[in-house]
């Protein structure tokens, strides 16, 4: 087995990372990723604008891109859900604040009808009103379900405390007051907007006859260089630099009958921290932190003392902001004892007392782990649309073991001092009110009470 690993990776390291073609269709900028082993192909569409998009009405793009196929003026929801599982295929939306993907498969033989049925619901989505009606009351019911799910609960909350002063705390998917308001009419008019308004680039991966679906995209979603708007260069924010406090802030939120604290540690970060090799930087220093079970939160809090299941921490940039996370949660009884743990051990990253043969293993790790991203095709696409967003060359990603290797142990000590230094955190715990009269008690923190109500 240890030969047949050894091949593979040798493999990998000789052919090194697959090669892309550039070119565009009538003023739309294309990638093409050529795979020929199979006779399946993936499209990606880049739209430069998301959640930003929404103002007030947070959440209309998320349903417009949903509800894409619940009816056109030519096929209702039921023929074109039979027409797209016949053809093994159907759409997908990811959206964020400032980008939103739109995603496609099937075989090749099928991608000029799955495309053109694509374009069909671009230009023509109608939102039927009685379908809008029964999306809106399974929107609510969910967010009404959510405080039984107090994970998910206060990962939602905590995106939305530690991100509050900037534009990007609004909830991508929105909230139960602004879905209220949702209309046919609005959702056409976003729908519109997008279709010939947004930059758009498309990534393809599959076959060279793959190809064949350009003049669709023209002739049949009318799409051209023509659409310019990018949401990133409108943003004018900018998240400040992390002031360091005598005290950590901690919002709190009471949930009755809680068996567990959820906790999140975290900030809104400036872009400046991940400039250049610092992007990758980062990744290292997070990994050695918390991404990974032999991690530092991960032995501390759970092999060493048993407080919790699991932890992680990560932290990533967008175009105009980025953040910071820490995630974990614990028994109600022992949630000071795992504050405690993760105060001393963010304190071993700054003060640089955790191990030099860590650095060096997770190095390792992560050189090892990076290879096999180029094993999946939508995984490679994924990080290109990443990289095209916040500008960063895609060479990088080529060079990563390199980049990695310039790194030095001091370096990711300094990069922790910036990005997760305990006395720059942000703290949010959600769980029974019996726990906060035991966090107050340890008199280190400046509490703020908020109510789950407010947040969903």
């Amino acid at each position: 087995m240890k030969y047949i690993l050894l091949a593979i990776f040798s493999t990998l390291l000789i052919a090194g990372p697959k090669a892309t073609q550039k070119f565009n269709w009538n003023g739309v900028d294309v990638v093409w990723l050529e795979e020929d082993k199979f006779p399946t192909y993936s499209v990606f569409i880049y739209y430069s604008d998301g959640a930003l998009a929404d103002g007030a009405m947070a959440g209309e793009t998320n349903a417009m891109f949903k509800l894409l196929t619940n009816g056109t003026s030519k096929n209702t929801q039921e023929q074109l859900a039979e027409k797209l599982d016949f053809l093994g295929s159907g759409f997908g939306a990811n959206i964020t604040h400032e980008y939103t993907t739109l995603s496609y498969h099937g075989l090749v033989k099928d991608a000029p009808e799955v495309t053109n049925l694509l374009c069909e619901v671009l230009t023509d989505a109608t939102y039927p009103e009685s379908e809008l009606n029964t999306f809106k009351k399974k929107r609510i019911s969910g967010l009404n379900n959510l405080v039984a799910n107090h994970g998910n609960l206060a990962n939602r909350m905590f995106r939305k405390i530690s991100l509050g002063e900037t534009p990007f705390g609004s909830f991508v998917s929105g909230s139960k007051s602004t879905i209220n308001k949702f209309s046919t009419k609005g959702l056409i008019e976003k729908r519109k907007y997008f279709n010939d308004k947004v930059y758009k680039k498309i990534f393809i991966t599959g076959p060279k006859k793959t190809l064949k679906i350009g003049s669709i995209f023209k002739e049949k979603c009318n799409w051209s260089g023509k659409a310019k708007f990018n949401r990133a260069s409108e943003v004018k924010h900018t998240v400040a630099a992390l002031k360091t406090n005598a005290k950590p802030k901690l919002y709190f939120a009471a949930v009755k009958g809680a068996n567990q604290a959820q906790i999140r540690m975290g900030n809104a970060l400036p872009i400046d921290l991940f400039s250049q090799n610092k992007f990758d930087l980062t990744k290292l220093m997070t990994t050695i932190l918390g991404g990974s079970f032999t991690s530092m939160l991960m032995q501390e809090l759970r092999v060493k003392k048993g407080l919790t299941y699991g932890v992680y921490s990560y932290a990533a940039p967008q175009a105009k902001y980025a953040r910071s996370v820490l995630t974990t949660s614990t028994k109600n009884e022992t949630v000071v004892d795992a504050l405690n743990s993760i105060k001393t051990t963010l304190s071993q990253m700054t003060d640089a007392k955790f191990e030099k043969t860590r650095f060096d293993s997770t190095k390792k790790f992560l050189k090892g782990k990076h290879l096999l991203k180029f094993e999946s095709n939508s995984s490679y696409i994924s990080n290109l649309i990443l990289f095209d967003h916040i500008q960063k060359n895609y060479r990088d990603l080529y060079n990563f073991s390199n980049i990695i290797d310039t790194f030095k142990y001091e370096d990711v000590v300094n990069q922790g001092k910036d990005i997760f230094a305990w006395n720059k955190q942000m703290v949010f715990i959600l769980g029974d009110s019996s726990v906060l009269s035991k966090i107050k008690a340890m008199g280190e923190y400046d509490i703020k009470e908020v109510k789950v109500e407010n947040f969903l």
